[in-house]
């Protein structure tokens, strides 16, 4: 992820459209159609921990409704809910109804997180944010967002991406500045080009 300035990088991109490309970049629907398949024919314990970590009280299998702002019409429909399924999302837990907001802006940081997810680059305690000493490590970013308390988990995501070369050593990282169409296509093209080096 190398382009850092908002300035003609493309238009922002929603949390809905990202997620769909992501989906779309990594094949995920096909790679992972038995696990998909075997998640519809078996939706309660699919869905348990999901369920448990939502406030939204319409969850239903039937067709599958996962958040209050997410229905078959909506044109990201089947992406979110593959991406859901797959455990690289889910809702807004502090709020109310657990709402995914598939309208609003995805942030740097939540891409990062879902490219690498559906990468299926991070180790099990990494994708539920546990604390690896591994990925945690001094970074080259100056941003005061990522030594926050609300982004005590950007680092792991951050040095894992850094070490890896998946995005650049630039003074700020802009963890949550919206994610540009072509800021998503270089790291999504940069982390396709590093899987076949894990083999």
């Amino acid at each position: 992820m190398s382009d850092q300035s908002p300035a003609g990088a493309g238009s922002a991109m929603t949390r809905g459209e990202a997620v769909s490309k992501i989906v779309a970049a990594f094949d995920l629907e096909k790679k992972q159609v038995k696990f998909l398949r075997d998640c519809i024919k078996h939706p309660d314990e699919c869905f348990f921990v999901f369920a448990a970590m939502s406030n939204y009280d319409g969850i239903q299998f039937f067709p599958l409704i996962l958040y209050p702002d997410v229905f078959p019409a909506y044109k990201y429909y089947g992406a979110i809910n593959t991406a859901s399924m797959l455990g690289l999302v889910h809702g807004y837990l502090e709020e109310e109804t657990s709402p995914f907001h598939p309208e609003a802006e995805m942030t740097r940081i939540q891409a990062l997180k879902v490219v690498l997810g559906a990468a299926d680059l991070l180790k099990w305690k990494d994708k539920f944010e546990m604390t690896d000493a591994d990925y945690v490590k001094d970074l080259p970013f100056t941003d005061p967002e990522i030594t926050s308390t609300d982004g005590w988990w950007y680092s792991r995501y951050l040095g894992f991406a850094l070490e890896r070369e998946l995005i650049d050593p630039v003074a700020t990282f802009e963890p949550d500045r919206a994610i540009t169409q072509s800021e998503l296509n270089d790291l999504v093209a940069r982390t396709i080009d590093f899987l076949p080096m894990q083999k």
